[in-house]
């Protein structure tokens, strides 16, 4: 049940381009792009998760960054 929306904070992400890199870049994503109101005291998340290794190497994992972020 999804009762006050606007009481939800930003997204904050720190991305790295390299592991190696020391500076990371951080990215918000805001409240009206990950959960959207559904009516009727519902919401939908908008954000999924991968657990799938399609390209990973064995013992990576990584994350794919779609609309929300676009």
């Amino acid at each position: 049940m999804c009762k006050d929306i606007s009481s939800l904070p930003s997204l904050k992400f720190n991305l790295l381009a390299f592991k190696e890199d020391t500076h990371p870049k951080e990215i918000q994503i805001p409240r009206e792009s990950y959960i959207k109101e559904k009516g009727n005291g519902k919401c939908q998340l908008m954000l999924n998760p991968n657990d799938m290794q399609v390209g990973a190497r064995y013992d990576e994992s990584y994350w794919i960054m779609g609309d929300q972020f676009l």
